[in-house]
């Protein structure tokens, strides 16, 4: 059984069209694991919008280290165990168990903050994290582009506005997942002024990852009412030639950067 975690920035999940629209993603892509960036509710809503979203899933959330509903993982524990072994208001760090046949991996869930300054902690706590002989998957809103060529429209990046994350995935030794489907993950919806696209949503493997799941990648489908796109990763260590249950929708190619 292929494994399939996501992360979506939705900007807010009082709506319930939103928490709607997360209930779709989870049964259009068949996914086991779904982290909710940005919800913007407290436990009690956090707890009720989970149940809502899928009921008998587990949650897990950082809510005591961010009173702003920064991260919440909902799971369905019938396919993945995960616990958290490091939670931060930037970071949860999770020990996970394939079920089907006990793999033992560890996943990263981030929502960085906006400010380089304030992203500092992070990056400092992520080389602590390193895993050289257990798959390690990291990945979510970096709040940050990686290349130059990550933005388009608006203020054009600087050398230092990317140093910062590069020097910590160099310096780990992590791998660019492969991405499919939109170019940028993020983008500001105007539709007067100038147009922004950038690509602040990344994710992050090390060799381990690659080994045991060699065809792995990254799927950006259209950000629908969030102005992200979510992630949809794919744990995949068979021959893609063969049958999935991957679903594309000829609309999404309408997209600007669909690629």
């Amino acid at each position: 059984m292929m494994l399939r975690f996501g992360a979506w920035n939705i900007r807010g999940a009082h709506h319930i069209t939103k928490q709607d629209q997360c209930k779709q993603l989870i049964s259009s892509q068949h996914l086991s694991v779904l982290a909710i960036l940005e919800t913007k509710l407290n436990l009690n809503l956090t707890i009720k919008a989970a149940e809502y979203i899928r009921l008998g899933w587990k949650i897990i959330h950082n809510l005591n280290e961010s009173p702003y509903g920064r991260i919440l993982i909902i799971f369905n524990p019938q396919v993945v165990e995960i616990s958290t072994i490091l939670s931060t208001s930037q970071l949860i760090h999770c020990h996970a168990i394939d079920t089907s046949d006990q793999t033992s991996f560890y996943v990263s869930f981030i929502y960085a903050f906006n400010s380089t300054a304030a992203r500092k902690s992070l990056l400092y706590v992520i080389p602590s994290l390193r895993q050289s002989t257990h798959p390690w998957i990291i990945f979510g809103d970096f709040n940050c582009c990686q290349a130059l060529s990550d933005r388009v429209g608006g203020n054009p990046l600087s050398s230092n506005e990317i140093l910062p994350l590069n020097n910590v995935i160099s310096d780990v030794e992590l791998i660019n997942i492969k991405s499919v489907g939109m170019q940028f993950s993020w983008n500001n919806k105007r539709k007067h002024g100038i147009r922004t696209f950038s690509r602040i949503d990344h994710s992050f493997s090390n060799l381990a990852a690659l080994s045991k799941w060699p065809l792995l990648f990254n799927y950006l489908p259209p950000p629908l009412l969030s102005d992200h796109s979510p992630q949809i990763i794919h744990l995949h260590g068979v021959d893609m030639r063969r049958k999935t249950n991957f679903k594309f929708f000829n609309s999404w190619t309408a997209e600007a950067d669909f690629k």
